[in-house]
């Protein structure tokens, strides 16, 4: 029976190797002020991080000038502000600890450039962050910060938006239902699909993502909780254009992405499409440790997991619009991605019992994610004298997850002595 609940207690740690660093999670919070000491509203606020300046999270201030961040990694931090004609202004650098997870940056002040110029050049850059009246609009083109990132990456930066990956689910403000558009046309997919689709799309062919929290009459009922409207890039003028992208980089393992997207306009049709490939190989090593006492007995349990995935995806997009005449347009859009994720971890597990080790388990899991995904629509739209719009869209839509996974766990005694092999496996 002792070893009965010695292998449970090891096998529940192994399971909650990966939830350990939620402890680590914190607050941050400051407040946005003009030169004047008047609290300042929608400026945009950018959580960095100290190394590099990469962009981690970013919020826009409200109405009393204040911001905060929730559910913050340990790591060492700056903030960095900017309004429209203002200068951008940074803070001091501060660290996040297990001991400190209520950080105050104080209050960051902005004010206006006073510098005189003979000849002057106005260059008018959007801010990677708008407040609409119903929406909030981040400005996806040209980021450097989102250069080879994909949707998905840039929705866990934006403000009030939770990405959970591991449970395929995004909210807005908290709230759960969160219904995806792509150039106004809602998806139709479950939200664990439209995850996966959001990861296999580039934010290099993306111009803006729109966050709708009070969403128009025209949309359905079902987004309660909000809209994410994806706009992909598109040439609103006559004849052919196009682009691509291309970046690779390596930190602890090698990663890339390359795409193209083209579009042709002529009176009458528009032509467009896009393809995107991803690859990602990293590692995830992680460490636990619980302590309690039962019976005057101090019972321990460390754990680590080494996860090396990789992760391969493949997305495409290609449509045309025909104008029938001033008031009438149908069109046809097909497209679909493939992703690939395989992950290979070595895991393992040990109980002591008043600092004699009792009990060691090692497990080797492996797993595969693959995604197939296709889709198409045919769309209607006819514009009535009075203003009035008619839409129509017909949608058909395949997906598919095949996600085995297996775990070999191997028990050992206080003296490292076999004691037992198990092996257990799941899908989908």
């Amino acid at each position: 029976m002792k070893k009965k609940i010695t292998i449970l207690l090891l096998m529940i740690s192994i399971c909650l190797i990966g939830t350990q660093q939620l402890k680590s999670q914190s607050v941050i919070q400051g407040t946005i002020e003009t030169l004047d000491d008047k609290p300042l509203q929608f400026a945009n606020v950018l959580l960095l991080k100290s190394a590099d300046s990469s962009l981690v999270k970013g919020v826009i201030s409200d109405t009393s000038g204040k911001y905060s961040f929730k559910n913050n990694q340990n790591g060492n931090y700056l903030i960095t502000a900017t309004f429209t004609g203002m200068r951008q202004v940074y803070s001091q650098s501060f660290e996040i600890t297990s001991d400190k997870k209520a950080i105050n940056a104080g209050i960051l002040y902005l004010g206006n450039g006073n510098v005189q110029l003979k000849d002057v050049t106005v260059a008018v850059k959007k801010p990677m962050f708008e407040q609409k009246i119903d929406r909030v609009v981040i400005n996806v083109k040209n980021s450097v910060t989102d250069a080879g990132g994909t949707a998905l990456d840039v929705l866990e930066k934006s403000p009030g938006v939770t990405v959970n990956r591991q449970g395929n689910l995004i909210a807005i403000n908290g709230k759960n239902g969160v219904v995806v558009m792509i150039n106004g046309k809602i998806t139709y997919m479950p939200i664990d699909a439209v995850v996966q689709f959001l990861a296999a799309t580039s934010a290099d062919n993306i111009e803006k993502i729109e966050l709708i929290t009070t969403p128009p009459a025209k949309y359905d009922a079902e987004g309660n909780a909000g809209y994410i409207n994806i706009v992909l890039i598109h040439n609103p003028y006559e004849g052919i254009s196009g682009s691509y992208f291309i970046n690779a980089g390596y930190g602890k393992k090698e990663l890339g992405a390359a795409g193209i997207n083209f579009n042709y306009r002529s009176a009458k049709i528009n032509m467009y499409g896009n393809y995107g490939f991803k690859y990602d190989h990293y590692l995830q090593p992680t460490t636990g440790f619980t302590q309690f006492t039962n019976a005057g007995n101090t019972i321990a349990n460390s754990s680590f997991a080494n996860r090396n995935a990789i992760q391969q995806v493949q997305n495409v997009r290609a449509g045309i619009d025909y104008q029938l005449d001033t008031a009438t347009i149908i069109g046809v859009l097909i497209g679909g991605y493939i992703s690939h994720w395989k992950m290979t971890a070595n895991n393992g597990a040990t109980v002591s019992k008043n600092g004699v080790t009792d009990t060691t388990v090692s497990t080797v899991n492996s797993e595969v994610n693959q995604w197939d995904n296709l889709l198409a629509n045919l769309n209607f739209q006819h514009t009535f004298k009075l203003g009035k719009v008619i839409y129509f869209d017909a949608n058909y839509i395949y997906y598919k997850d095949n996600n085995p996974n297996t775990y070999s766990n191997t028990y050992y005694d206080n003296a490292m002595q076999f004691l037992l092999q198990d092996e257990l496996k799941s899908g989908k």
